[in-house]
């Protein structure tokens, strides 16, 4: 676009395909788009006002957004590794960057600070984040150096950030029940996702319990959605491209294996929410052994006979005194 900051990558003419699997009930027919390749793609997000899917790469910082009208990707660089991003209830966007959430304008490619996190220590970075049904953010954080249990999670409600919890590794993969009351949330390392009680009202959290010991699960837990039935989708990355769908109660609805091993992050899209996307990683960039040559796509799988549900949107934003645009 002229005047702005993006990138605008049209596709190659044929656009390279994973191959098709079948589980026990549906055959899924599973596409890499176009030839954009990731570090590290994560935070999938289907923006139903605009049509498109935007993503990030963390190590490659970079937000990115996908067309299906007219199969293209635009992308814009960011001044720290991004997380996730959403619209807000009055149509702007926000990005979630590693210190915390920013309106991003795309056609100028800024990003206005609205509210820093605040951490405890030097070693926490913002993860992963979404929105819950009140439109509040939730964000994870990861411990990007030692490894040691001292990152959290935070909320933003448009205005503030309120630290909820603490003690993880590496929070991967937040969301919600249909209804708003139940939140899970991955500790990547110590494979395990925990499942709390969600004030709505609130926004707080209580009850916190383990809704899934994945220790036995080949990879470790990473991106996740709920569809609109009330079951979990989580992602493995560095498995053997293992999808798992759980019941409300933990139990595992279904298997599926999808073939992409360095897969980071699930998300509902499409017009009828029957789309899924996924997100995936290059895994020589986070020390891992090297991959095949599609791992950093983005990849989706149509028609799966499932429905996702629609993020909700954000709060609308306030601005403290102080903000600075990046």
């Amino acid at each position: 676009m002229e005047g702005s900051n993006e990138t605008v990558q049209q596709p190659p003419q044929l656009a390279a395909a994973a191959p098709t699997t079948t589980t026990k009930e549906a055959k899924l027919d599973i596409q890499r788009l176009g030839d954009v390749k990731t570090l590290l793609g994560e935070g999938p997000y289907w923006d139903p006002t605009a049509g498109v899917l935007y993503f990030v790469d963390i190590l490659g910082c970079a937000i990115w957004r996908y067309s299906p009208d007219g199969d293209s990707f635009t992308s814009w660089p960011t001044p720290v590794p991004p997380s996730a991003i959403s619209r807000t209830a009055d149509q702007r966007l926000v990005a979630v960057l590693a210190d915390g959430f920013y309106e991003f304008h795309p056609v100028r490619g800024t990003f206005n600070l609205i509210a820093k996190v605040k951490f405890e220590n030097d070693v926490e970075q913002i993860n992963d984040a979404k929105v819950d049904r009140q439109g509040r953010f939730v964000a994870g954080t990861t411990n990007n150096k030692s490894g040691q249990p001292v990152a959290g999670l935070y909320s933003f409600d448009g205005e503030k950030v309120t630290k909820l919890d603490d003690g993880f590794t590496i929070c991967n993969g937040p969301c919600w029940s249909p209804d708003g009351r139940r939140f899970y949330i991955a500790d990547t390392i110590p494979n395990i996702i925990y499942a709390y009680d969600y004030n709505t009202a609130t926004g707080a959290i209580s009850n916190k319990s383990v809704f899934a010991d994945t220790s036995g699960v080949s990879g470790l837990p990473d991106g996740a959605t709920v569809d609109a039935n009330g079951r979990v989708w989580w992602t493995f990355v560095g498995s053997d491209g293992g999808l798992i769908c759980y019941n409300p109660d933990g139990t595992i609805h279904q298997r599926l294996s999808t073939g992409i091993k360095s897969m980071t992050s699930i998300q509902f899209g499409g017009e009828m929410f029957d789309t899924i996307y996924l997100t995936s990683l290059d895994p020589e960039k986070v020390g891992r052994p090297k991959g095949d040559p599609d791992s950093g796509a983005l990849y989706k799988i149509e028609q799966t006979a499932v429905i996702g549900l629609p993020e909700p949107l954000a709060a609308p934003i306030v601005y403290s005194q102080s903000t600075r645009t990046r």
